[in-house]
């Protein structure tokens, strides 16, 4: 890697500059089919530049160990195998917002995580290259098993992204009216068992495929178009926690965006929206200001219920009415006149 500063992994920074999330930010995912070429990443750092992407998730880099980059823009944090440059993901932050980086952790040349601090909660991004279809079985199990490995070391209060090439077809989800909390309308092509993999990873930890749930042309649906251009799927996913799936107000392809891969670069726009405690009408707190008032009228109301108590054995009107009487007291203990309502360590004072 001739380009570029090189560190070790681990904690970047400290996290001093906070995103606001309840601002528009725009998420990416782009598979770049490598970066060993010094002059594909000036065009990666002008492209992510222009996209205006605030993060962007990288696939197959070919990046051997694990670090981060400086470029003139961005800063990349990568991992990557020791001995090869098999794979590798990234992670690409505009330089401007490297100091919201709490840390990152590169945890093979398939998955790459980092926090970043963030308002009203902290954003976690998981950066994933899934195995491709010739893998086995067990090289499908393990990567879902490391993944949700990732996902137990973060705390559920948090925002959690899932992006990356999946290597998977959820397929056309039209008629998948009882997975509408995990797939929108508009998947592509046929599901394939890849597929109903993603599915079921996405039901099992309460995730949704955003890329799925809104409604587009077709170009800006598929992610991958074969060399012929015969061919053309949708295998690169954005996913989130249902919890804040409404935080994502669009989710399509950048067609226009060029590093000589069979990729599109795959964009999300985010938003956090919370709503606001709503107090019930006429609900209002009672406080006791003068006890020594409470305490008598309580005491004059007491005679009067027993006598009622007397009379009625009803468990619940007993309750009501113990209640009504206590509120009553309360009531009547109010002064009459605002200016008396004053704290006990306020006092008059003569001019």
């Amino acid at each position: 890697m001739a380009a570029g500063d090189q560190a070790p992994h681990g904690n970047y920074v400290t996290g001093n500059i906070k995103l606001q999330l309840r601002h528009n930010i725009r998420v990416g995912t782009w598979n770049v089919r490598g970066l060993i070429n010094e002059g594909k990443l000036h065009v990666l750092d002008y492209e992510l530049e222009r996209c205006n992407t605030l993060i962007t998730g990288l696939s197959e880099t070919h990046w051997k160990e694990s670090g981060h980059r400086n470029l003139e823009k961005h800063t990349i944090f990568y991992s990557g195998t020791e001995s090869s440059s098999f794979a590798g993901v990234a992670i690409a932050v505009p330089t401007p917002w490297v100091g919201s980086v709490l840390g990152y952790n590169p945890v093979n040349e398939r998955i790459i995580t980092m926090k970043l601090c963030a308002s009203p909660c902290a954003l976690n991004i998981i950066q994933v290259y899934a195995p491709t279809g010739a893998a086995t079985e067990e090289d499908i199990e393990d990567f879902y098993r490391k993944l949700e490995e990732c996902i137990e070391n973060i705390p559920k209060r948090e925002i959690l992204m899932i992006i990356g090439d999946f290597n998977a077809k959820v397929g056309t989800t039209a008629h998948d009216t009882g997975l509408r909390n995990i797939v929108g309308q508009y998947g592509l092509g046929c599901r394939n068992s890849r597929g109903e993999r993603l599915i079921q990873f996405a039901a099992d930890n309460n995730f949704t495929v955003m890329n799925t749930v809104f409604k587009h042309h077709l170009r800006r649906l598929y992610t991958w178009t074969s060399p012929n251009g015969a061919c053309r799927n949708q295998i690169d996913y954005i996913l989130i926690r249902a919890r804040w799936r409404s935080s994502i107000t669009n989710t399509h392809t950048l067609p226009g965006a060029d590093i000589m891969s069979d990729h599109q670069l795959l964009v999300c726009n985010m938003r956090i929206r919370l709503r606001r405690p709503v107090a019930k009408k006429g609900s209002r707190r009672m406080e006791v200001i003068d006890r020594d008032s409470f305490v008598q009228s309580l005491q004059e109301k007491d005679h009067c219920w027993h006598e009622n108590c007397s009379t009625e054995g009803n468990v619940d009107y007993l309750w009501k009415s113990t209640v009504q009487l206590i509120k009553d007291a309360v009531r009547e203990s109010q002064p009459n006149n605002r200016s008396e309502k004053r704290q006990h360590w306020m006092s008059w004072m003569v001019y």
